[in-house]
């Protein structure tokens, strides 16, 4: 690693062009087709669900988080998606578009997947501006996160993606198997689902190393 040296104005104009240029806050692009969503939401019917928590941030340890369900904050059910042979394909799908997009855009070391997870957020699920990224554990690795929409837009209403963007809601399109990958420290959340029932695939990649 080199050792740091003053910075110089045009340097430093250089940098934030070069920034401007490579960081985006999100890329959407098309990931399954209908009948592939309803492949992976059907995946909830054997592998059963649980009421999603979130961190209890009053809980102190050096080495790990303690978890809590607290519906004010999510109201989300959950399953775990591990890699197997019958899921493998869902994986490997995955991992070659985050592949490309990351290479495109942000560069990050990226090495594995957590487990996927299928979120189900019925009526009134919901879930309040929050970072992937941790300072412990596994989360802590996190480099790029995404939210891949397995239902039709039109069989729910509310329940909107927005990220936080320099101060500014960014509200991605809803469009069926499309993926919103983003980096995982940026902030977002999920608007309340008004009627109908809202299912996506979450993703989080991982490397070696944190903010790499």
């Amino acid at each position: 690693m080199a050792r740091p040296t003053p910075l110089d104005l045009p340097t430093a104009r250089s940098l934030e062009a070069q920034l401007r240029a490579r960081i985006a806050p999100c890329v959407d692009v098309p990931v399954f087709s209908p009948d592939e969503c309803a492949r992976i939401v059907g995946l909830r019917d054997t592998l059963g669900f649980d009421i999603a928590p979130i961190v209890d941030r009053t809980y102190r340890s050096a080495t790990e988080r303690a978890h809590v369900v607290d519906s004010e904050v999510r109201k989300t059910e959950r399953t775990h998606i591990l890699a197997t042979p019958a899921t493998r394909w869902i994986f490997d799908r995955v991992g070659a578009i985050l592949e490309g997009v990351n290479q495109k855009v942000w560069q990050f070391d990226i090495d594995h997947f957590e487990p996927f997870q299928l979120l189900c957020y019925p009526a009134g699920g919901h879930f309040d501006w929050h970072s992937d990224l941790a300072d412990r554990g596994i989360a802590a690795l996190r480099k790029v996160s995404a939210t891949i929409l397995l239902s039709a837009p039109d069989s729910y209403a509310g329940g909107d993606l927005q990220i936080l963007d320099a101060g500014k809601e960014i509200t991605p399109r809803r469009e069926h198997g499309r993926g919103v990958f983003f980096p995982s420290f940026q902030n977002h959340r999920v608007l309340p689902v008004t009627s109908g029932r809202r299912d996506v695939l979450i993703v989080w990649s991982v490397g070696k190393r944190p903010l790499r």
